[in-house]
Order: C-alpha cells, then structure tokens, then sequence
C-alpha cells in the first residue's frame, strides 16, 4: 500500500511541478510581451514619424504603414513619403527595439543623420534586426561606406540601397553571408572598386535572381564565379567604369538559363585589336593633330603623345588640354576631326578664341567625360549629338555666343555632375526632361534669354549644390519644389521676373544654403517666419533680397544667423521705423555689409547699428530718417563705406566720424545737415568719394580737405560755404571729379 500511495503521490507531484512551470512560462512570456510591446510604441514615438497620425488609436499595429503579428509585435514598417516631406535621422529609429521586425520600407524620405554638416551615414545598429527580410532604404541622402555588419542580416531575401549616396567597395561579408538573397539593387550610388570574388560565391548567392550596380565607378571586372549564379534573370552592370575587352571567362555565362536582362551599357568596354589597327589609329591621331596647325610645325615624325597638351595612355590621346596666351587664337573648332579619337576622354580648350559651331561629329567621342571650351567665341545652336556623349560628366560652355533652345540632347547626359552655360544667348525653356539629370551638383545657366515658368522638374536634382538661373526672364512663382534640394549651398535667381512670395520650403528645408540671393525680381509679401528659420539657416552667409516690392519687415528670427556676412534689403518698400528686435544684430558678429537703400524707414538712426563693429559697408540712403547722425557711429571703425544720403537728417556733422580711419565712401548728400565742415576730416586720409552736397552746410572750406591725398571725388554744391578757397587746395591731386557750385566761394585752386 505504501508504494502504491507513494507512487501516486510522486504522480501528483510531477503533475503540479509540471502545471507549475507552464504557469510561469506564460506568466513570463506574457511579461516579456508587455514589455517588447512597451518598448516598440516607445520606439515609434520618438521617431515623430507618425506626428500627423498623432491623433489616431494608441494601437500603434493600427497606424499606417504599420503591420503586426497576433502577438502585437511589429514585424511590417512601410513609410511612402510625399515629395517635400523629410523624416531626418534613420538612427531615430531604435532597431533593437524591435527583434520581430521582418520588413523595412522607407524608400524616397530624405533620410539623413545628425551629423552637423553631413547627411547621415547606414546605422550599424540596423544589424540587429536578425529576423528581416526584405529592406529598402533607397532614394535617400546616406553617404559613406555600406557597414560590413550588414552580412549578419542572414535572413535578407531582398535589399535595396539604390539611388543614395554610398561610396566605396561592397564589403564582403554581403556577399559571403547573405545566403539567402535574391534581390540585391546598389545602383546608382557612388561604389567603387573591385566586385568582392570570394571562392564560394557561387554556393553563397545561389537564390540571387536580381542583381543590379548600374550607375556607380566599379572599374574592375566581374568576378568569375557570377557565371555559376544559375538562378540569375537580371544582371546590369550599365553605367559603370569597365574597361578593356570582356573576359574569356564570361563565355560560360551561355549556362546562365534563367538570364532574361543583360546590360553592359555606357562602359568603356573595347574588342581586342591587333597591332596593326593599333598603328594605323595612331598615325591617323597624329595626323588629326598636325591638320588643326594649333602646334605650329611640329616634327611630322614627332611622337603627338610626347607633346605638352596631349596626355596617352597605351599609345592613344585620351586627353587634349590646349592653354591659349591671351593674343593667341586657334580659329575654328571644326579644324579638329573628333572622329580620329575614339579614346578621348578630356577635351579642354578654354579662352583661345575659337570660332564657328560645335560640330556634330562631336557626338563620336563616346569616351568623352570632361568637355570645357568656356570663354571662347563659339556661335550655333547645341548639337543634338550631344546625346551620344553618355559618359559625360562635366559640360562646361560658358561665355560663348550660343544660340537656340535648350536641347533634350542635354537630358540624355545622365552623369553628367557640372553643367555650365551661363553668358550665352540661349532662348526658350528649361525641358522638363532636366529632370533626368539627377548626378548634377552644379547647374549655371544664368545670363542667357530664357523664358516660361520655373517649374517641379527641379524637386529631382536633390544632389545640386550649386544652382545659378539669374540674368533670364523667368517668370511666375517660385516653386515650393525647390525645397527639396536639401544639398543646394548657393542659389541664385536673381534678376529674372518672378513675383509672389518666397514658398515657405525654402526656409525651412535647405539647411545646407550659404547663399541665397532673389534680387531683382518682383516678390513681394511677408518674408516667411519660422520658429526654426536659425535652425535651418544656420550656415547662410549672404541673403541678398534687394529691388523686389516686399513691404513687411524681416523675421526676427534673422537676427540669430550667427554665419551672416551680408544683407541687402534695398530698393524694396519697408516701411516704418526698423524694429527694435533687430538690436539684436549686434550679435552677427561676422555681418559686413547691411543696406536698406531705397526704402520708406523713418524715425532716428538705430544707437544699437554702432555695435556692428565688424561692418565695412552701411548704406541707409534714400528713406525718411530724421534726427542726427549719432556720435557713438564712431564705434563702426571698420567701415569703408558710409551712405546715409537722401534722407531727412538734420545738425552738424559730429566730428567723431573722422575715427573712422579705414573710411573709403563718406555721402551725406541731400539732407538738412547744418554747421561747418569737421576740421578733423584731413584725418580720413584713406577717403576717395566724399559728397555733402545739397545741404545747408555753413562756414569757410576747411583747408584739412586739402590733404587728402587718396580723395578723387569730391561734392559739396549747394551748401552755404563761404570765403576764400584755400591755396593749399592746390595740394589735391586732380580729383576726377569736382563740385563746389551754388556756394559763395571765391579765388582759384
């Protein structure tokens, strides 16, 4: 009985111990489910990627773009951005808070880092997500290096970081880990180097089906062992730096079954030539060179590679660099016979007067990366070959004579990274076809005819750093897609026709500008005023919004650009007395030139302008200021130049404005001014241009004015000067300009 009652309780024991531990284990799954789930709607909050659904359930697994599993852990991320929306740092996001996560799409987001001055770099920590499968960062701002940690993303099926800014090798931990891919798209990035080969290449991609590195500088062939890849369908390699003759080992791509797409496109790929076609392209180089007559008389024996403009490799001309003496003229650019060098890759021939048009023939140098024949005398239309020059990178055609519209030839050069044509006479409208060309980092087209409106095509460029349409006839808005070049550090449009106010994107999302300059144009409204215009400004140097038609005063928020070196606010219609919030500009520290010439001010001159030690430049002129000119101006030491001309001041002149030694420009002309000239004015001995003209000045001319030896304008006409001109006013050294009518002087100089 005993065992038997033992046994039973050994029984009951075991079932408790086991009901015991199930309990537990769902007590501690439950547990740790709270948490992950407490820790991922964290997570999501801190990105303030979802701020406008802020409204919505506090179920997260309900927000768009928002997929869980019955657990509710987050296994599904997908964010479709609109085109001017930014969501800042990948990195906001916390990955490890998400150890379920399987997909990630955040594709066309503007992306970047917190990194001051540099879009952001991959995040090492998206390593952690050791459970996904598909992730698609492409059409964003990452710079830097693809993190070798990516191989342990072991699960990826498909992976695409196209259309971001990565340089650098592929690490090989990608392709060595990632055994399961079948999907891998880095186009259209700046990668480099050689593919990674690695033995077991073939056993580590044995699902790849897509692969794709179009549109980057790999120079170095293939790897052999891609041939053994028999699950491919897609392989391109346009775009790219290859050079030479396909391998032999290629021919075993025919095993390649399921190959439905190859692409070789835009590489310098060549046939293998003999020795004979070698010598007869040289000889036929040579003889290109000597027929232009721009070496003079050369040896005809000479070897062309050996001279000073032309550089070889292998024995044929892959650059021409032609620098001309300023008498020194080549005649015209169709002497050179384009067809004679299918290597040619630099031809750069600037200032050295050539005629006539770009001829067609030059769409045959396909090689052709860099074309600059700027300030010459090149007349025509651009040639529609220009469309077979794909690998072109920069185009510089400045200060010519060229003529017509804007070719869609030019949309065809999607490498193209430098592209000037600025000073010419070309006419019409941007193509929309401009769009395509998104490697460009700096686009001059200023001082041309161009007309029609600016239009979206622009919101493609995100890489251009440098945008210059001034000097054209543009006309209507700009538009709010301008705020999607986050790159741009100087844009010009001005002098053109444009009218409305400035679109709120521009302040708010170009944080990287430096310059910005809108004169000359008709804007008009309030200049946009955003809490953060400082934060997103905070490299501006010169704002320049002259002759527009604004009548409502700047943000405050510009008194705290630390970076600002110049404002030009003339020639608009401000009216009123300036602010007293802008007595906070004695904090720019590095502003050099201020001007509100040509506006509706009244009131005194600003006390606080006299903390703008640093100024060189002050032109207040033509406004409505009344009172005097404050002694304490004194303190603006560094000043060269001083208008406070047309205005309504009134008193003496106060002879403290001779300590203002470096003073270069003094015009106080055509005001109330009164009393005599400061004797203490033969001390401004660097003073070229002084003009007290039309004012009630009084006394005799001082004699101190003699000895300004640098001064070569001088105005003082209808004043109230009286007595005799002093004969050391004989000293001045034949100013080229004199005036000292409608006064009551007498004697000679």
């Amino acid at each position: 009985m005993y065992p038997t009652s033992s046994k039973n309780l050994t029984s009951h024991m075991q079932t408790f111990t086991y009901v015991l531990m199930m309990l537990l284990f769902v007590l501690a799954k439950t547990s740790a489910n709270d948490f992950n789930k407490s820790r991922e709607v964290k997570a999501l909050h801190e990105t303030n990627w979802w701020w406008a659904n802020r409204h919505l359930s506090s179920d997260y697994c309900t927000w768009p773009g928002i997929i869980c599993n019955e657990a509710g852990s987050v296994i599904f991320i997908y964010l479709y951005c609109h085109y001017n929306q930014g969501l800042g740092d990948l990195r906001s996001l916390d990955f490890a808070s998400f150890p379920n996560l399987e997909e990630l799409h955040i594709p066309n987001c503007k992306l970047e880092g917190s990194i001051p001055e540099q879009i952001g770099k991959l995040p090492v920590s998206l390593t952690n997500l050791t459970r996904l499968k598909y992730l698609d960062l492409s059409q964003n701002y990452f710079i830097d290096q693809i993190p070798s940690s990516f191989g342990s993303m072991v699960n990826l099926t498909n992976l695409d970081l196209s259309a971001n800014l990565l340089d650098g090798s592929i690490p090989p931990a990608l392709i060595t880990n990632l055994h399961k891919l079948e999907t891998l798209d880095l186009s259209n990035n700046n990668l480099d180097g050689p593919i990674p080969s690695r033995a077991n290449l073939h056993v580590s991609f044995t699902s790849l089906r897509y692969l794709n590195l179009s549109h980057n500088s790999f120079n170095v062939f293939t790897p052999s062992q891609l041939v053994r890849l028999r699950n491919l369908a897609t392989v391109d390699f346009s775009r790219n730096q290859l050079m030479g003759s396909i391998p032999s080992y290629l021919d075993s791509m025919a095993n390649l079954t399921n190959l439905t797409y190859l692409s070789f496109r835009g590489n310098q790929l060549t046939a293998k030539t003999s020795a004979n076609d070698f010598n007869k392209s040289r000889v036929r180089e040579a003889k290109a060179l000597h027929a232009t007559n721009w070496w003079g008389d050369r040896n005809a024996s000479s070897d062309h590679c050996a001279w000073p403009e032309i550089g070889c490799s292998e024995g044929s001309v892959i650059s021409i660099y032609f620098y001309c003496n300023d008498n020194e003229g080549l005649g015209d650019l169709r002497s050179l016979d384009f067809a004679s060098f299918p290597n040619l890759g630099e031809l750069y021939i600037p200032n050295c007067k050539l005629e006539g048009s770009i001829p067609e023939q030059i769409g045959l140098l396909s090689n052709l990366t860099y074309l600059s024949l700027y300030n010459n005398h090149l007349t025509g239309t651009l040639p529609a070959s220009f469309s077979n020059l794909m690998r072109l990178e920069y185009l510089i055609l400045s200060n010519n004579k060229l003529t017509g519209n804007l070719t869609v030839s030019i949309a065809n050069l999607t490498r193209l990274e430098y592209l000037d044509l600025s000073n010419n006479y070309l006419t019409g409208k941007i193509p929309d076809s401009f769009s395509n060309l998104t490697h460009l980092e700096n686009l001059d087209l200023s001082n041309n005819f161009l007309t029609d409106k600016l239009t979206a095509l622009f919101a493609n460029l995100t890489r251009l750093k440098n945008l210059d349409l001034s000097n054209n006839n543009f006309t209507g808005q700009i538009p709010s897609s301008f705020g999607s070049m986050v790159n741009l550090t100087n844009l010009n449009l001005s002098a053109n026709l444009l009218d409305g106010s400035i679109p709120p994107a521009l302040i708010t999302n170009l944080h990287k500008l430096e310059t910005l300059d809108l004169s000359n144009n008709n804007l008009d409204g309030p200049i946009p005023s955003r809490a953060n215009l400082h934060v997103s400004f905070t490299s501006l140097r010169y704002l320049n919004l002259s002759h527009n038609s604004f009548n409502v005063f700047i943000p405050s928020q510009l008194v705290r650009l630390r970076n600002l070196a110049t404002v030009d606010f003339s020639r608009n219609q401000l009216m009123g007395s300036i602010p007293s919030y802008l007595d906070s500009m004695a904090n720019l520290t590095n502003l050099t030139y201020l001007s509100f010439r040509g506006n509706q001010l009244t009131g005194q001159l600003p006390v606080w302008l006299t903390n703008l030690t640093q100024l060189a430049n002050l032109d207040l002129s033509r406004n409505n200021f009344t009172g005097f000119i404050p002694p304490s101006f004194r303190s603006m030491v560094n000043l060269k130049v001083l208008d406070l001309s047309e205005n309504q001041l009134n008193a003496s002149i106060p002879h403290e404005i001779s300590n203002l030694k470096n003073l270069e420009t003094l015009n106080l002309s055509d005001n109330n001014l009164d009393g005599p000239i400061p004797s203490s004015f033969g001390n401004l001995s660097q003073l070229q241009f002084l003009n007290l003209a039309m004012n009630s000045i009084s006394g005799p001319l001082s004699q101190h004015i003699a000895y300004m030896k640098n001064l070569g304008h001088l105005d003082l006409h209808h004043n109230r000067l009286v007595g005799a001109i002093h004969p050391d006013f004989g000293m001045l050294l034949s100013p080229s300009y004199l005036d000292l009518s409608s006064n009551q002087l007498s004697g000679n100089i």
